[in-house]
């Protein structure tokens, strides 16, 4: 996925991702379940997060989101992602 160009991944809009489209699709999926349940954006992005770490367990997950927010992060290579479900911006990553 390109790191650049804003793609359409359903119906969130990805600003910048590193993630290969498989797992890309995964921390997408994720967060829209997360919205459909109606979670409150702290619950919402433990939710993200524990599901990465079940998918991902190798890696050590973060997951921010908010209507607004900024941040700097370090993470790995290959394994970050901002998009945004409606006016929600997620950014999820390993470090």
């Amino acid at each position: 996925m390109s790191d650049t160009k804003r793609v359409r991944i359903g119906t969130a809009v990805v600003n910048i991702s590193t993630m290969s489209p498989a797992m890309a699709r995964q921390a997408v999926d994720l967060a829209t379940k997360a919205v459909r349940n109606e979670f409150t954006e702290k619950e919402m992005a433990a939710a993200i997060k524990a599901g990465m770490k079940e998918l991902h367990p190798a890696d050590t997950w973060h997951c921010f989101v908010g209507r607004k927010f900024s941040c700097y992060v370090s993470y790995e290579d290959g394994k970050f992602i901002y998009f945004y479900l409606g006016q929600m911006g997620v950014v999820v990553f390993a470090s």
